[in-house]
């Protein structure tokens, strides 16, 4: 698994756009229905407790959005993460932790209300 990975995300007509601009996020993929989506690497926490920020290449017109993460562990360390500064632009994954070695990932969607 690298732990500088690129970030891709996907058109409106599917096709697929590559950059470095993220190293947080695997990979990120938006929908015409307001869909956004990703995965967050261990190597992207920073800080105690461990923290990532999530950017979205393309803005929400407004914070009325839901959140849903998903935390994968090796099976033996189970983490409760939380989310902060939501923005339009992303949001902050807190893991509440500050040792997060048996992390593999999280996973998370973001869709706005009402979709």
């Amino acid at each position: 698994m690298s732990l500088n990975p690129a970030f891709i995300s996907y058109g409106a007509d599917g096709t697929e756009k590559a950059t470095d601009a993220n190293p947080f996020v695997i990979k990120v993929i938006t929908t015409a229905a307001g869909l956004k989506a990703g995965v967050v690497i261990p190597g992207s926490f920073s800080g105690n407790p461990k923290k990532a920020t999530i950017t979205f290449t393309t803005a929400y017109a407004s914070t009325a959005y839901a959140i849903t993460l998903a935390v994968v562990t090796d099976g033996t360390k189970q983490f409760i993460p939380s989310i902060e500064s939501k923005t339009v632009n992303g949001f902050v994954v807190n893991l509440g932790a500050n040792n997060i070695a048996n992390l593999v990932e999280v996973g998370w969607q973001a869709m706005i209300n009402g979709s």
